[in-house]
């Protein structure tokens, strides 16, 4: 297989130059936003895009969640439960989880969202899924203010940062209030001037002729169910 057509996070020289995790922050992010969202131990989660499954183990063994992952690439799947035994892993795409109404307390998705095709479909399943007061964790590459559209060339999730005043309407659309909004573009220039050291970044984010900016947002759906806009 060609490496251009591999994903990024899946490319074994990059996990090894990070030593974990290829995106900005790494589990120390995640571990940050499950404190900001002031999630209880034994919290179901479910974690969309789940990868390797290191975000699930970060959030079983440091946070005490009972975390759930999917992912719609089979491969990433196996190599998860081949490395963790604990792992609860099924093959899903986001816009159509295979779960029903209210079973999770909490949702995370690291540079997932922007990967995502139909965004809408998407928070409109999270919604569902989510029980009263669930929150959704979320945390992206996003344009910054004077971008107005990425210019990057490729598939991968450089090209397709997300338009940050977008989706917080897709958001609020969608039934969700905001409860925390942060840039963390530092942890972005940090794992991208480890790959630069390396020299290992990759094309995608070389042909990038706009510099994106990262973001952590937690939303949360209504403490009871109201009537949302479809």
């Amino acid at each position: 297989m060609p490496l251009s057509s591999v994903p990024l996070w899946e490319r074994p020289e990059l996990r090894r130059i990070t030593g974990g995790p290829l995106r900005p922050g790494g589990t120390a992010l995640t571990q940050h936003a499950v404190r900001c969202a002031k999630l209880p131990a034994g919290s179901q989660i479910l974690d969309i895009g789940c990868g390797l499954g290191t975000s699930m183990s970060t959030l079983r063994e440091d946070c005490g969640m009972k975390p759930i992952g999917i992912d719609a690439r089979f491969a990433q799947l196996q190599s998860t439960t081949d490395m963790d035994a604990q792992a609860q892993t099924v093959q899903a795409q986001a816009e159509a989880l295979p779960f029903a109404d209210a079973s999770f307390d909490a949702v995370n998705c690291e540079c997932v969202f922007s990967l995502v095709q139909d965004k809408v479909t998407c928070l409109r399943e999270i919604r569902r899924v989510l029980r009263p007061s669930g929150v959704l964790l979320l945390s992206d590459l996003v344009l910054r203010t004077h971008q107005t559209t990425s210019q990057s060339t490729g598939q991968g999730c450089a090209s397709r940062a997300l338009d940050l005043p977008q989706t917080l309407e897709h958001l609020e659309r969608t039934g969700f209030s905001l409860l925390l909004l942060e840039d963390h573009s530092r942890c972005l220039a940090e794992l991208a001037a480890q790959l630069i050291f390396a020299d290992c970044l990759p094309e995608e984010f070389r042909n990038t002729c706009c510099r994106p900016g990262y973001a952590l947002l937690l939303a949360q759906t209504p403490s009871k169910e109201v009537h949302h806009e479809q």
